[in-house]
């Protein structure tokens, strides 16, 4: 959140402290600048309501603008592996299992940064038995070990 007032930079421990984005400047970067290095009568076009209202307004917009951006990406995805439970030779990824429960494990596919649930009854060929105290699943009829860690080839 942008704001006039200077209230430094928490994790920095910075009491006096500016940010500016040298290779991708944006409006907020060129009145910090002019601030700091302009004309001084072009410094008294600024005061502490119009730099509070230009604050709160660049801060909304970075804000909706990093919004729509994770929004594109997950469109994105979606879109790809829509292709990908059509294709006739898929990608196969290698989901990594992060949680196990006694109906469902919760799975990541590190290489798309996207997680989600699989239910057991999605696992036609199997009877899983859950193992509360090692938090683990097993297999009935093909013995396999489902706990978190694992990946889809462990």
């Amino acid at each position: 959140m942008y704001s006039p007032k200077p209230l430094g930079h928490y994790g920095l421990a910075k009491i006096n402290y500016t940010h500016f984005h040298l290779a991708n400047p944006t409006l907020l970067d060129f009145v910090v600048h002019r601030l700091l290095f302009g004309n001084p009568r072009d410094i008294s076009d600024f005061n502490y309501d119009s730099l509070a209202r230009l604050s709160l307004h660049l801060s909304n917009t970075e804000r909706s603008a990093a919004e729509a951006e994770q929004e594109s990406v997950k469109l994105k995805k979606l879109e790809y592996f829509d292709r990908q439970a059509r294709a006739t030779s898929a990608h196969r990824s290698m989901p990594l299992i992060l949680e196990v429960r006694s109906f469902r494990l919760m799975v990541q596919i590190p290489e798309f940064l996207v997680q989600g649930l699989v239910p057991l009854s999605a696992w036609r060929e199997d009877l899983f038995v859950f193992h509360p105290q090692r938090l683990e699943l097993h297999g009935q009829r093909t013995r396999l070990v489902l706990r978190a860690g694992q990946t889809a080839s462990s």
